[in-house]
Protein backbone atom coordinates (compact mmCIF):
# COMPACT_ATOMS: atom_id res chain seq x y z
CA UNK A 1 0.00 0.00 0.00
CA UNK A 2 1.30 3.57 -0.69
CA UNK A 3 0.26 7.43 0.31
CA UNK A 4 0.74 10.34 -1.10
CA UNK A 5 3.88 12.18 -0.05
CA UNK A 6 1.54 14.66 2.69
CA UNK A 7 4.92 16.60 4.35
CA UNK A 8 5.18 17.88 0.83
CA UNK A 9 1.92 19.25 1.05
CA UNK A 10 1.91 20.87 4.79
CA UNK A 11 -1.69 22.91 4.58
CA UNK A 12 -3.20 20.04 2.76
CA UNK A 13 -2.40 17.15 5.21
CA UNK A 14 -4.17 18.87 7.98
CA UNK A 15 -6.79 19.11 6.47
CA UNK A 16 -7.03 15.73 4.84
CA UNK A 17 -6.51 14.17 8.18
CA UNK A 18 -9.48 16.38 10.01
CA UNK A 19 -11.46 15.63 7.27
CA UNK A 20 -11.30 11.43 7.48
CA UNK A 21 -11.72 11.85 11.28
CA UNK A 22 -14.75 14.28 11.51
CA UNK A 23 -16.24 11.51 8.41
CA UNK A 24 -15.33 8.42 10.29
CA UNK A 25 -17.43 10.15 13.57
CA UNK A 26 -20.27 11.03 11.59
CA UNK A 27 -20.85 7.78 9.72
CA UNK A 28 -20.16 5.90 13.23
CA UNK A 29 -21.97 7.89 15.52
CA UNK A 30 -23.77 11.29 13.47
CA UNK A 31 -21.67 13.72 15.31
CA UNK A 32 -18.14 15.73 14.56
CA UNK A 33 -15.22 14.49 16.60
CA UNK A 34 -15.50 17.30 18.32
CA UNK A 35 -19.34 16.64 19.62
CA UNK A 36 -18.54 12.64 20.59
CA UNK A 37 -19.18 11.36 23.88
CA UNK A 38 -16.15 9.45 26.17
CA UNK A 39 -18.00 5.65 25.42
CA UNK A 40 -17.94 6.91 21.45
CA UNK A 41 -14.22 8.48 21.58
CA UNK A 42 -13.05 5.52 23.11
CA UNK A 43 -14.81 3.23 20.26
CA UNK A 44 -13.13 5.60 17.96
CA UNK A 45 -10.08 5.31 19.16
CA UNK A 46 -10.03 1.76 19.72
CA UNK A 47 -10.98 1.51 16.05
CA UNK A 48 -8.27 3.54 14.99
CA UNK A 49 -5.52 1.49 16.84
CA UNK A 50 -6.36 -1.70 15.17
CA UNK A 51 -3.74 -3.29 12.91
CA UNK A 52 -4.32 -4.05 9.47
CA UNK A 53 -2.54 -6.62 7.25
CA UNK A 54 -2.02 -4.18 4.32
CA UNK A 55 2.03 -2.31 4.52
CA UNK A 56 2.88 0.75 3.69
CA UNK A 57 5.26 0.70 -0.13
CA UNK A 58 5.21 -3.16 -0.19
CA UNK A 59 6.98 -4.62 -2.71
CA UNK A 60 4.83 -5.82 -5.23
CA UNK A 61 4.73 -9.39 -6.07
CA UNK A 62 5.88 -10.81 -9.82
CA UNK A 63 3.71 -11.09 -12.04
CA UNK A 64 1.18 -8.67 -13.77
CA UNK A 65 -2.27 -8.20 -12.17
CA UNK A 66 -5.42 -6.21 -13.43
CA UNK A 67 -5.68 -2.83 -12.00
CA UNK A 68 -9.55 -1.73 -9.49
CA UNK A 69 -10.38 2.38 -8.73
CA UNK A 70 -12.66 3.06 -6.52
CA UNK A 71 -14.64 5.97 -5.68
CA UNK A 72 -15.97 6.61 -2.64
CA UNK A 73 -18.99 8.72 -3.30
CA UNK A 74 -19.99 12.31 -1.88
CA UNK A 75 -18.48 13.34 1.14
CA UNK A 76 -16.82 10.14 1.68
CA UNK A 77 -13.44 9.62 2.98
CA UNK A 78 -10.74 7.56 1.02
CA UNK A 79 -10.79 5.22 3.27
CA UNK A 80 -14.48 4.17 4.21
CA UNK A 81 -14.19 0.93 2.57
CA UNK A 82 -10.72 -0.07 3.38
CA UNK A 83 -11.33 -3.20 4.40
CA UNK A 84 -12.92 -4.34 0.94
CA UNK A 85 -10.06 -2.80 -1.33
CA UNK A 86 -7.59 -4.85 1.29
CA UNK A 87 -9.52 -8.29 0.38
CA UNK A 88 -9.38 -7.82 -3.55
CA UNK A 89 -5.77 -6.53 -3.21
CA UNK A 90 -5.11 -9.88 -1.29
CA UNK A 91 -7.21 -11.90 -4.38
CA UNK A 92 -4.52 -10.03 -6.59
CA UNK A 93 -5.60 -7.07 -7.53
CA UNK A 94 -4.14 -3.45 -7.63
CA UNK A 95 -6.94 -1.52 -6.02
CA UNK A 96 -6.26 2.32 -6.13
CA UNK A 97 -8.44 5.53 -5.02
CA UNK A 98 -8.09 8.89 -4.80
CA UNK A 99 -9.35 11.75 -1.56
CA UNK A 100 -11.08 13.55 -4.82
CA UNK A 101 -10.38 17.24 -3.54
CA UNK A 102 -11.57 20.02 -5.43
CA UNK A 103 -9.68 21.23 -8.27
CA UNK A 104 -8.26 24.47 -6.59
CA UNK A 105 -7.37 22.49 -3.64
CA UNK A 106 -9.22 24.56 -1.00
CA UNK A 107 -11.42 21.65 -0.16
CA UNK A 108 -10.70 17.90 0.79
CA UNK A 109 -15.11 16.94 0.36
CA UNK A 110 -15.16 15.71 -2.87
CA UNK A 111 -18.51 17.01 -3.32
CA UNK A 112 -17.15 20.34 -4.70
CA UNK A 113 -16.28 20.23 -8.19
CA UNK A 114 -18.99 18.67 -9.60
CA UNK A 115 -18.67 14.94 -11.02
CA UNK A 116 -16.08 16.11 -13.81
CA UNK A 117 -13.35 16.61 -11.08
CA UNK A 118 -13.88 12.80 -9.96
CA UNK A 119 -13.26 11.41 -13.65
CA UNK A 120 -10.61 13.79 -14.35
CA UNK A 121 -9.19 11.94 -10.90
CA UNK A 122 -9.65 8.97 -12.03
CA UNK A 123 -8.27 8.92 -14.97
CA UNK A 124 -5.41 10.22 -13.56
CA UNK A 125 -5.03 7.21 -11.44
CA UNK A 126 -5.23 4.69 -14.10
CA UNK A 127 -2.57 6.59 -16.51
CA UNK A 128 -0.36 6.45 -12.77
CA UNK A 129 -1.21 3.10 -12.54
CA UNK A 130 -0.68 1.83 -16.32
CA UNK A 131 3.24 3.23 -15.95
CA UNK A 132 3.55 0.30 -12.99
CA UNK A 133 5.38 -2.89 -14.18
CA UNK A 134 3.35 -5.11 -12.86
CA UNK A 135 -0.38 -3.57 -13.99
CA UNK A 136 -2.01 -5.40 -16.67
CA UNK A 137 -3.53 -2.41 -19.05
CA UNK A 138 -5.63 -4.80 -20.59
CA UNK A 139 -7.95 -5.49 -17.30
CA UNK A 140 -9.17 -2.60 -16.27
CA UNK A 141 -12.22 -2.44 -13.45
CA UNK A 142 -13.92 0.21 -11.22
CA UNK A 143 -16.17 0.08 -8.15
CA UNK A 144 -17.77 2.94 -6.28
CA UNK A 145 -20.88 3.55 -3.79
CA UNK A 146 -23.45 5.93 -3.80
CA UNK A 147 -22.55 9.18 -6.12
CA UNK A 148 -19.52 6.95 -6.84
CA UNK A 149 -21.48 4.28 -7.83
CA UNK A 150 -23.97 6.24 -10.73
CA UNK A 151 -21.60 4.81 -13.35
CA UNK A 152 -21.20 8.30 -15.55
CA UNK A 153 -17.51 7.44 -15.92
CA UNK A 154 -18.49 4.22 -18.50
CA UNK A 155 -19.68 6.63 -20.68
CA UNK A 156 -16.98 9.09 -20.85
CA UNK A 157 -14.90 8.92 -24.01
CA UNK A 158 -12.14 6.12 -24.35
CA UNK A 159 -13.51 4.53 -21.18
CA UNK A 160 -10.70 1.84 -20.39
CA UNK A 161 -12.92 0.00 -18.09
CA UNK A 162 -14.16 -3.86 -18.95
CA UNK A 163 -15.88 -3.79 -15.56
CA UNK A 164 -17.74 -2.39 -12.96
CA UNK A 165 -19.29 -2.60 -9.56
CA UNK A 166 -22.13 0.13 -8.65
CA UNK A 167 -22.89 -0.63 -5.16
CA UNK A 168 -25.97 1.42 -3.74
CA UNK A 169 -26.01 4.44 -5.89
CA UNK A 170 -29.77 5.35 -4.33
CA UNK A 171 -31.15 5.39 -8.31
CA UNK A 172 -32.87 2.15 -7.86
CA UNK A 173 -35.21 4.00 -5.17
CA UNK A 174 -36.52 6.75 -6.77
CA UNK A 175 -39.20 7.77 -9.74
CA UNK A 176 -37.82 8.87 -13.22
CA UNK A 177 -38.91 12.79 -12.24
CA UNK A 178 -37.19 12.48 -8.43
CA UNK A 179 -35.81 16.21 -8.78
CA UNK A 180 -32.58 14.85 -6.83
CA UNK A 181 -32.04 12.76 -9.75
CA UNK A 182 -33.43 14.75 -12.64
CA UNK A 183 -30.62 16.37 -13.68
CA UNK A 184 -28.22 12.96 -13.50
CA UNK A 185 -30.97 10.78 -15.23
CA UNK A 186 -30.66 13.76 -18.25
CA UNK A 187 -26.81 12.81 -18.27
CA UNK A 188 -27.38 9.09 -18.59
CA UNK A 189 -29.56 9.44 -21.06
CA UNK A 190 -27.35 10.87 -23.64
CA UNK A 191 -24.84 8.71 -23.31
CA UNK A 192 -24.58 5.21 -25.75
CA UNK A 193 -25.43 1.95 -23.89
CA UNK A 194 -21.81 0.97 -23.15
CA UNK A 195 -21.13 -3.24 -23.99
CA UNK A 196 -19.51 -3.21 -20.42
CA UNK A 197 -20.77 -5.88 -17.93
CA UNK A 198 -22.24 -4.16 -14.57
CA UNK A 199 -22.93 -5.71 -11.01
CA UNK A 200 -25.76 -3.77 -9.35
CA UNK A 201 -26.43 -3.91 -5.69
CA UNK A 202 -29.26 -1.99 -3.99
CA UNK A 203 -30.84 -2.75 -0.52
CA UNK A 204 -33.59 -5.38 -0.76
CA UNK A 205 -35.86 -4.12 2.55
CA UNK A 206 -36.07 -1.04 -0.10
CA UNK A 207 -37.85 -2.50 -3.03
CA UNK A 208 -35.49 -1.59 -5.82
CA UNK A 209 -36.52 -1.05 -8.85
CA UNK A 210 -33.12 -2.03 -10.91
CA UNK A 211 -35.62 -1.72 -14.62
CA UNK A 212 -34.12 1.98 -13.92
CA UNK A 213 -31.13 0.50 -15.84
CA UNK A 214 -32.57 -1.18 -18.34
CA UNK A 215 -31.74 1.21 -21.14
CA UNK A 216 -28.53 2.36 -19.97
CA UNK A 217 -26.78 -1.04 -18.49
CA UNK A 218 -27.78 -3.89 -20.99
CA UNK A 219 -25.35 -6.32 -19.69
CA UNK A 220 -25.65 -6.16 -16.13
CA UNK A 221 -26.39 -8.68 -13.03
CA UNK A 222 -28.30 -7.39 -10.27
CA UNK A 223 -27.94 -7.89 -6.44
CA UNK A 224 -30.66 -7.36 -3.92
CA UNK A 225 -28.82 -7.31 -0.07
CA UNK A 226 -31.35 -7.48 2.52
CA UNK A 227 -30.69 -5.41 6.39
CA UNK A 228 -28.39 -3.22 4.45
CA UNK A 229 -28.60 0.62 4.79
CA UNK A 230 -26.74 3.21 3.00
CA UNK A 231 -23.84 2.84 4.47
CA UNK A 232 -23.56 -1.23 5.32
CA UNK A 233 -21.71 -1.03 1.81
CA UNK A 234 -18.72 0.51 3.59
CA UNK A 235 -16.66 -1.15 6.09
CA UNK A 236 -17.82 2.27 8.25
CA UNK A 237 -21.58 0.99 8.38
CA UNK A 238 -20.77 -2.18 9.30
CA UNK A 239 -18.48 -0.76 12.43
CA UNK A 240 -21.02 1.64 12.95
CA UNK A 241 -23.66 -1.66 13.80
CA UNK A 242 -21.00 -3.00 16.00
CA UNK A 243 -21.48 -0.14 18.42
CA UNK A 244 -25.30 0.35 17.94
CA UNK A 245 -25.81 -3.46 18.11
CA UNK A 246 -28.70 -3.09 15.57
CA UNK A 247 -28.74 -6.46 13.37
CA UNK A 248 -24.98 -6.57 13.80
CA UNK A 249 -24.40 -10.17 13.10
CA UNK A 250 -26.59 -9.89 9.54
CA UNK A 251 -24.73 -6.75 8.16
CA UNK A 252 -21.58 -8.67 8.75
CA UNK A 253 -22.37 -11.57 7.39
CA UNK A 254 -23.73 -9.97 4.49
CA UNK A 255 -20.83 -7.55 4.26
CA UNK A 256 -18.62 -10.60 3.93
CA UNK A 257 -20.30 -12.15 0.91
CA UNK A 258 -20.38 -8.57 -1.05
CA UNK A 259 -16.87 -8.91 -0.39
CA UNK A 260 -16.63 -12.46 -2.21
CA UNK A 261 -19.28 -11.15 -4.54
CA UNK A 262 -17.48 -8.03 -5.96
CA UNK A 263 -14.27 -10.20 -5.98
CA UNK A 264 -16.48 -12.90 -7.66
CA UNK A 265 -17.53 -10.72 -10.39
CA UNK A 266 -14.11 -9.18 -11.09
CA UNK A 267 -12.62 -12.61 -11.75
CA UNK A 268 -15.29 -13.57 -14.13
CA UNK A 269 -15.35 -10.41 -16.53
CA UNK A 270 -11.83 -9.64 -16.08
CA UNK A 271 -9.98 -12.74 -15.49
CA UNK A 272 -12.17 -14.99 -17.56
CA UNK A 273 -12.57 -17.48 -14.22
CA UNK A 274 -16.01 -17.47 -13.59
CA UNK A 275 -16.30 -20.54 -11.90
CA UNK A 276 -16.79 -18.75 -8.09
CA UNK A 277 -19.30 -16.35 -9.79
CA UNK A 278 -21.36 -19.55 -11.03
CA UNK A 279 -21.25 -21.09 -7.85
CA UNK A 280 -22.14 -17.77 -5.98
CA UNK A 281 -25.74 -17.65 -8.68
CA UNK A 282 -26.57 -21.21 -7.39
CA UNK A 283 -26.52 -19.98 -3.44
CA UNK A 284 -28.64 -17.37 -4.51
CA UNK A 285 -30.86 -16.43 -1.53
CA UNK A 286 -33.85 -14.20 -0.38
CA UNK A 287 -31.23 -12.46 1.87
CA UNK A 288 -28.48 -12.07 -0.82
CA UNK A 289 -30.12 -12.78 -4.55
CA UNK A 290 -28.48 -12.24 -7.48
CA UNK A 291 -29.40 -12.00 -10.80
CA UNK A 292 -27.52 -11.97 -13.74
CA UNK A 293 -27.83 -10.52 -17.13
CA UNK A 294 -24.58 -10.54 -18.59
CA UNK A 295 -23.93 -13.09 -20.59
CA UNK A 296 -20.62 -14.85 -19.07
CA UNK A 297 -18.16 -15.94 -21.08
CA UNK A 298 -18.49 -20.08 -22.07
CA UNK A 299 -15.96 -21.12 -21.19
CA UNK A 300 -15.56 -22.96 -17.72
CA UNK A 301 -12.21 -22.11 -15.64
CA UNK A 302 -9.48 -24.57 -16.18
Amino acid sequence: MTSPPLPRYPSFGPKLEAFLLDTVSDDLFRKRRADLKPNESSFLEALLSKSVLAGSDAMPAKGSFPVLLYHSGAAGSFEDNSVLCEYLASCGYVVMTSAFPSSDGQHVSNNYGGPKTSWDDLAFLLAHALTLGFVDRLKVGAFGHSMGAQVEWLGQRRTPLRALVSLDSTLEYTVDDYAGHRSLRKRLSRLRPPPVPVLVAASADLSPNFSTWNRYLPRRADASIRYFRHNDYLLHGSVARTFSHKQTSEVRRNYDCLAQMVQAFFNAHLLGTPADWRRLLGESSDEFRVVDHTFLPSNPDR
